[in-house]
Formats: structure tokens, C-alpha cells, sequence
């Protein structure tokens, strides 16, 4: 790859690193003459759809992450069937370099180094943008100091692999919050729970929990105690240990609740690093005492100061005076009112007496109830049991080879008892990430949607057409086949029989016209109008014959490569950003983001060269002029067909 040109601009000048996922590069971009960081997916997750589509949509969605303290995304493509990114190029080394080498920091340069990342994760989150995968090892920090958190969007591809999430687990385990799963893309409070774990280990020099195993781990941050920071550094003040603490709670509602109040704290203690004040104070202690200083801070030391002052100036007359006062003044009231006043603290002193008399005697401890059988059976009959037993479920679901709904685990073993409204983990399968799609056809509608959602998938488009030889309601076809193994919740379109065609009727079967623009980019390209046969059969899909005779969608998995050139207008605007939007059948069937092919600044005038593979028989090709919402040109086409060869132009 050295000295090779990547994308037609970037010449790769060296390799900086490699992991399962990615090969990571330097490179010059010729165009803008500025470094860059390009990220080649690796030959084995470049075949891995799931994780291709899912890096797409989680890396375009971060465009909008414009801030000093993350590295910038700046474009995603292809070369020669590979993927990569191109990202801003951060100079330094990742903070768990840092860590192995000169562990444990001082406290002024962790407190620096974790301001830094969550002013980051707060401008991401206030754009709807979460982490997912926050470690040491995506933070970067440069001989200079200044701080890069890098890898946004990248989890939302972990998340929708298999392999790629067994490959990232490990490292990622010490810092992954115990509520969030291995298929989330990652929450707020996940990122809060993970800049807690790095400012402990940046404080300690270890993880916060260490262990043979990813499940070890978990088990580690979902039920052990937290571990105490000062035990390992005596120089962590108590302020810090809060925060720690504070940020790394198993309940997400005992945790800060957005990064706002989580820099408020951190500055607090920056500031007084810098002007010398004291560090006694406790975020976990202000929240329990509701504002009361605790004993280590320095509000009960000053009121006792006053008071010993007042006792030296004033002397023991001094400290007398306000109580004759009192006397003097309480003496000039009227023995009517002392009367009124003893008769009504008497009626008070009943009234509570008589209060907390019949709360006692009707107040009664909750007998405890024993924990039933709660592995193996479904979890709508789990969720049953337990609130007849009045206890809380706190559930974790993951995809697996189980059955689906099925419980597989649990914290509180059968047979011990716990007290009403405590709070049980269970751990239940989503199934498997790959199922099969069943054969619905000649079944009713409403049979053959429940048997759709009861093997995982999602219900599509529902769609009647007159059908003289299938019963009413009966499917007459689906879109995906039952032969095939697709992603879990892959969306299934059906069409159905509305009978036969009433005679003298002037309504038609139905169409699926569409109409996907009417502009090319030089301002002569046409639209595109299809409607399904007779069968409903939906362009670009092959047809098969099941026993029944029935047609049957089955799509077209063939892999087919797109070359061709496109011209930019001369239309006197200039310079332009360019971006070219794909959609296949695989995205079409399932529901996901076009796939970007070109995202870049052109000149008019510019023939713009574009390769990659795409699936199916006709694809969509949309081009954007400026970041516009609106497609300066947009067809579907087949590219294989001689009258579609040649430029799009």
C-alpha cells in the first residue's frame, strides 16, 4: 500500500497501525495538500455486509462533528472492492500508550486529558451523536497536549456484526457500562460510565476491573463493588474519588446526567488544582446529604471557626447576651397568649402521637418471597411471575443461537428469597442474528404476518391485487424467499389476493409507479416508471416456481460492478460538494441508508470516475450538489442494459 493512490488523491505514505477490523494509514491528499489518517477496513470484514452497511451509516452520521477535540470524518468510499475512511490525521500517541508508560498521571494532567474528552462527548451528544466505544486506545493525545477522541460512528458497524463485536470485546470490556449490550451502538450514560473507568485507570495505572474473560468482566461491572481509587493512589483526593464513583454507578439514575454536570465537578476541581483551595468535598456526598457538608469539608470548619472567634472577642458575656434578650423579651408577653399557645402544642403533640399510634399498628413488614424458576422458561411468562411477586426485572437482551424470548440467565439464583420490589437481572435471547424466512405463500394474511414476526422478521408492504385463482386474503407472493437466511427484522412485502376483478369494474390492480427524478446532472436525464407484473413481481427481482405453482420472489444476489464516468456541468457555479448516493437491492430489501460512493468537492467541468459492486439488477444512482436535501439528479436504472451504457451525464 505504500506510495499507492487511494481514491484517485491520497498517496499512502506509511503504515501506523492494524487491528482485525482495520489497517490504519498515513496519507497526503493531493487535492487539499493536507495529511490525512486513512482506515482500510480489512479483506475479512470488507465481505462482511452487516458490519459494511452499519460503518456507512454510523460514519456519515458524524459529519456534523465538527469540534477541536474530536478527529474530524471526512469521506468514505471504496478501491478496488475494499473499504476505508478518511479521517482528520491527530500527530501523538492513544492514551493507553500513554497509560503503560508513565501511569499514574498527576492529578492536573488527568483532570486536563478527561475535560477535554467529555467537552468531545458533550457537543456529540447534543447533536443526538453517542460514542458507543469509548476506550484509551480512541483518545489520542499529541506531544503538545492536545486531546482527540476518535472511532465516532465505527460501533454502529460492531454493533451489527458478530465477528467484529468477538473481535472488539475484550478491549473494550473494561470500559463498557453493565446495562448497555454488545448489539447497541452505545447511550449517554454508556459514555459517562466509560470516561469514569479511563480517569480511574489514568489515576491508577489498572482497569477498574480485570479478569480472565469478556463474561468475567461483565459480571465484574454489573454486581462487584466499585473499587476505591485512594486505596491504590493516596494522592486521588476525595473530590475525584466522587466523581469516579459517581460516573461508574451499576444504575444509570445514580450517574451524572449528561456531561454538563459531569465538567461542572471536573472544572470545580481544576480550578482548585490552580488557585490552591481544597479538595475535601464529594459529588456522591452532596447527592445523599441533599446539600449538607459532609465531615470532611470545610463548611463545619468555618462555622467552627466563627464561633471559637466570637467566644475569644466577645468573651463569656458576650456569648450571655442574646439569651437575656430572649428572657426580656418573652417576659412582655401576655399570659392569654402563653395559654393559647401551651393549649395548641398540646393538640399538636396528640394529634402526632395518635399519628404515628395507628401508622405503627397498621404498618407491617412485607413477608420475603422466594425466587421462582426463572431460566429456561419465556420472558413474557418470567415478566408475569414477577409482578405477581412484586418484584422489579431489570433485562438484558443479546443475540444468540437460543431460542427467541427464551431466558438463559439470571442474578438471583431459584429457590432464594429477596424482599418485594427488588430488583432481579435477567438475561433473555433475541435470538439469532441470521434467521430463516419462512414460506407464507397460500396462506392467509394475518397467518402469514405472525409467522413472519414469529421467525424474527419485520412486516413490509402489504399489498392486495385481484386474483382469480387464490382465495381472498390468501398470499399470493413475498418478496424475500424462503430459501434464503437474512438479518434479523428484515423488512418482508406481501401481496395478497383481493379476489377476482369485478366485471364492468374501472378499477386496476395494483401499481407501484414511481417516478425517481426528471433532471440529469447536465440537465437531460429522465425518469424512471415500473409497475409490477400480474405476479406483483417488483423490478430487479428473479422469479421462482414453488410446488404450488406459485411465483416467488427470490431476489438476485449476483455481485456486478458499476463503472462509469460522470461529468459535472459546466454551468458557470464553480466549485462544488459532490455526493453520490447508491442503492441496491440488498439496501432496498433491507431498509437501510444509501450507500455513499463519492462525498467531495469538484470543479464543474470534472469527469468524476466511479467503481464499486452492487447487487441485484437495477440500482439507484442520486447526485447531490452542495450538501443539498434535494438530488440535482436521481435515477434508477439497469446498468447492464446496452441503452444505459456509456456516461451518466
Amino acid at each position: 500500500m505504500i506510495n499507492r493512490l487511494v481514491g484517485h488523491r491520497y498517496e499512502v505514505t506509511e503504515k501506523i497501525d492494524e487491528s482485525p477490523l482495520f489497517t490504519l494509514y498515513k496519507a497526503r491528499d493531493n487535492s487539499l495538500d493536507r495529511m490525512v489518517a486513512c482506515k482500510m477496513v480489512t479483506a475479512t470484514y470488507a465481505a462482511d455486509r452487516p458490519f459494511i452497511q452499519g460503518l456507512t451509516a454510523g460514519l456519515m452520521a458524524t459529519t456534523r462533528l465538527e469540534h477541536p477535540n474530536i478527529a474530524q470524518f471526512y469521506e468514505f468510499s471504496s478501491e478496488a472492492g475494499t473499504p476505508y475512511a478518511i479521517f482528520e490525521f491527530v500527530r501523538g500517541v492513544d492514551l493507553k500508550e500513554r497509560i503503560r508508560r508513565i501511569a499514574p498521571f498527576t492529578l492536573a494532567v488527568a483532570v486536563d486529558i478527561v475535560i477535554a474528552v467529555s467537552e468531545a462527548l458533550h457537543f456529540a451528544h447534543n447533536l443526538g451523536q453517542s460514542h458507543g466505544d469509548l476506550r484509551p486506545h480512541n483518545i489520542i493525545v499529541s506531544p503538545e497536549g492536545a486531546v482527540k477522541v476518535t472511532d465516532f460512528g465505527v460501533m454502529s458497524g460492531i454493533s451489527r456484526s458478530l465477528p467484529a463485536q468477538r473481535e472488539t470485546l475484550l478491549r473494550a470490556a473494561p470500559y463498557h457500562a453493565p446495562e448497555l449490550s454488545t448489539s447497541q451502538a452505545g447511550t449517554p450514560a454508556g459514555d459517562i460510565y466509560a470516561v469514569g473507568a479511563v480517569l480511574y485507570e489514568m489515576l491508577t495505572g489498572t482497569p477498574v476491573y480485570a479478569a480472565d474473560s469478556v463474561d468475567a468482566i461483565a459480571d465484574l461491572h454489573a454486581f462487584a463493588p466499585i473499587p476505591s481509587a485512594r486505596s491504590i493512589n493516596p494522592g486521588v483526593p476525595r473530590s475525584v474519588e466522587g466523581i469516579i464513583v459517581k460516573c461508574l454507578q451499576k444504575r444509570l439514575e445514580n450517574r451524572y446526567r449528561s456531561f454538563a454536570d459531569l465538567l461542572a465537578d471536573l472544572k470545580a476541581v481544576r480550578d482548585a488544582l490552580r488557585f490552591g483551595k481544597p479538595l475535601s468535598w464529594s459529588p456522591i456526598d452532596l447527592d445523599q446529604q441533599a446539600g449538607r457538608p459532609s465531615l470532611g469539608s470545610s463548611a463545619p470548619v468555618t462555622s467552627t471557626r466563627q464561633a471559637q472567634a466570637a467566644a475569644v472577642s466577645g468573651g463569656i458575656e458576650t456569648m450571655r447576651a442574646p439569651t437575656n434578650r430572649l428572657r426580656a423579651r418573652d417576659e412582655r408577653v401576655s399570659i392569654v397568649w402563653k395559654v393559647l399557645i401551651g393549649f395548641m402544642t398540646g393538640v399538636i403533640l396528640l394529634c402526632l402521637i395518635g399519628f404515628v399510634a395507628v401508622y405503627s399498628a397498621s404498618w407491617v413488614v412485607q413477608p420475603p418471597v422466594t425466587v421462582p424458576q426463572l431460566v429456561g422458561k419465556p420472558l413474557d411468562e418470567v415478566q408475569a411471575m414477577a409482578e405477581k411477586l412484586k418484584i422489579h426485572l431489570i433485562t438484558h437482551g443479546d443475540y444468540m443461537d437460543k431460542p427467541r424470548n427464551l431466558v438463559y440467565k439470571t442474578d438471583q439464583p431459584y429457590g432464594v428469597q429477596i424482599q418485594p420490589k427488588h430488583y432481579v437481572n435477567i438475561w433473555y435471547s433475541k435470538g439469532p442474528l441470521y434467521v430463516d424466512v419462512p414460506d407464507v405463500t397460500g396462506i392467509d394474511k394475518d397467518q402469514a404476518e405472525q409467522k413472519l414476526k414469529d421467525a424474527g422478521l419485520t412486516i413490509g408492504k402489504v399489498m392486495p391485487q385481484y386474483d382469480k385463482k387464490s382465495p381472498r386474503n390468501a398470499v399470493i407472493s413475498q418478496n424475500v424467499s424462503f430459501k434464503k437466511r437474512v438479518l434479523h427484522d428484515t423488512a418482508v412485502d406481501l401481496i395478497f389476493s383481493d379476489g377476482p376483478q369485478p366485471e364492468f369494474s374501472d378499477n386496476q390492480p395494483y401499481e407501484n409507479n414511481t417516478n425517481n427524478g426528471d433532471g440529469g446532472a447536465n440537465g437531460d436525464g429522465g425518469g424512471a416508471h415500473s409497475m409490477p407484473d400480474n405476479t406483483g413481481t417488483l423490478p430487479g427481482a428473479s422469479q421462482e416456481m414453488a410446488q404450488d405453482g406459485t411465483v416467488v420472489n427470490t431476489g438476485d444476489d449476483e455481485q456486478h460492478e458499476f463503472t462509469r464516468n460522470i461529468d459535472i456541468p459546466k454551468d458557470g457555479k464553480g466549485r462544488r460538494q459532490v455526493k453520490i448516493e447508491m442503492i441496491d437491492q440488498n439496501v432496498e430489501n433491507s431498509h437501510l441508508d444509501p450507500i455513499v460512493i463519492v462525498d467531495e468537492m469538484h470543479d464543474e467541468g470534472d469527469r468524476i470516475p466511479v467503481n464499486f459492486q452492487y447487487h441485484g439488477k437495477y440500482i439507484t444512482l442520486r447526485i447531490y450538489f452542495d450538501r443539498s436535501g434535494t438530488p440535482a439528479w436521481s435515477r434508477r436504472f439497469d446498468p447492464l442494459d446496452p441503452k444505459s451504457k456509456g456516461r451518466i451525464n
